[in-house]
């Protein structure tokens, strides 16, 4: 694993737009146990590595047993997530025509300013950063990567490309994340040298207000509060929760033939803010029970044990015994495994079974995101009834 620095990749956005955030953050003491997501990341990143690096088959992981604290490879993860990613890195090398590649380079500018890019690659035309993204809970994309545009950045000052490279030069950024909740694995965007390193000069003057800020100085919330180690108790959010708190106002909108006022409510205003809150309300409830967890007081709260729920103490046993009383039909329950699981195992017994005419592809339902997301926009219930209002017209014509 690489050095922790104050100042990275996953924290140059936050850097940018909230300079006051490390000094905010310094307050507080915390230890970083990391999370079972966190370590499955770290050891995903770690078969890929060993993938680029060593040139080995894929099964070989699997004998390997490659394990970060107690998340090790398994058939699934690897199906998943490990070979797909890899893939994806080897479709953007090949398609960039790029010839030599670098992986988990620590870089570092100065004590405070560092990291470790995933994987950073080169030819004479070109420059390249990919970074894996192995959760499915935030979809990131390259697109103004701050995170992307700080690993070159790091790179081109290192020399580590080797390279005369003129402020026009091309440089790739490539997100590679593995996830059914995107349509492509891989996602590419193209900048130039001349925008890096003008990023550069806009995080180092970030990074001075930063060292010279008090906490409590210099906040703004924002997307890039996610994460931050002292959101929980940031002013700036508290303030925010106000604002949220504030959003009916006095203003009324009275419905036609009734007495019914309604109040004015900016949608818009208000999805925005509950998207930036909703980690925040997280990370303060989290807080607040590790500061009880440990003897503090919080007024007006305490910690009790959760409900507690039946139990079987012996499950295998207590099958057995059930079966007989109850007859299995009425003991035990079985489903049919998902069309995924079944070409799984249909792979692993190398039994061929016949998929055609027998799923169907279909969506849980609509969801709510950006409109800077990549999906189409469904029709809504407006679109419909517009489109048969047109039909009819041409009908009646």
């Amino acid at each position: 694993m690489s050095f922790h620095y104050k100042y990275g990749g996953s924290t140059a956005k936050r850097t940018l737009n909230c300079t006051g955030w490390a000094a905010l953050a310094s307050t507080i003491k915390r230890e970083d146990k990391g999370s079972p997501a966190a370590d499955r990341g770290t050891m995903l990143h770690t078969c890929c590595e060993i993938l680029e690096d060593e040139g080995i088959e894929y099964e070989e992981l699997l004998e390997r047993k490659v394990t970060y604290n107690e998340q090790t490879i398994t058939p699934e993860l690897l199906e998943e997530k490990v070979i797909p990613a890899f893939e994806a890195l080897e479709d953007f090398i090949e398609d960039k025509e790029l010839t030599t590649v670098i992986t988990e380079e620590l870089l570092e500018f100065s004590e405070v300013i560092g990291g470790t890019p995933d994987i950073l690659a080169y030819s004479q035309k070109r420059i390249a950063c990919a970074d894996y993204k192995f959760g499915d809970g935030v979809m990131v994309y390259a697109d103004n990567n701050d995170q992307m545009f700080f690993c070159v950045w790091l790179a081109l000052d290192s020399d580590i490309f080797k390279l005369d490279l003129d402020p026009s030069t091309p440089v790739d950024f490539a997100i590679i994340q593995p996830s059914d909740k995107r349509e492509e694995t891989l996602d590419v965007w193209e900048t130039t040298v001349e925008e890096v390193e003008a990023f550069g000069e806009r995080f180092l003057d970030a990074v001075v207000i930063a060292e010279e800020s008090e906490p409590g100085e210099n906040l703004c919330g924002g997307d890039w509060c996610k994460f931050c180690p002292g959101a929980a108790i940031c002013p700036e959010k508290g303030q925010k929760a106000m604002n949220a708190l504030k959003l009916i106002d006095n203003k009324e909108l009275v419905a036609k033939d009734t007495d019914l006022t309604i109040p004015v409510l900016d949608l818009s205003k208000a999805l925005e803010l509950a998207a930036e809150l909703d980690p925040w309300i997280k990370d303060v409830r989290a807080f607040a029970f590790k500061e009880l967890e440990a003897g503090a007081e919080v007024p007006g709260f305490k910690l009790v044990p959760k409900r507690a729920t039946r139990k079987w103490v012996d499950p295998e046993g207590t099958a057995e015994y059930l079966k007989r009383k109850l007859k299995a039909k009425n003991a035990m329950v079985s489903t049919v495994i998902s069309p995924a699981q079944a070409e799984k195992v249909s792979k692993k017994l190398g039994i061929p079974i016949r998929m055609k005419d027998r799923t169907v592809s279909v969506s849980s339902g609509s969801t709510m995101v950006p409109e800077s997301d990549k999906r189409e926009a469904i029709a809504n219930q407006k679109d419909v009834s517009e489109a048969l209002k047109q039909i009819e017209n041409k009908d009646e014509t």
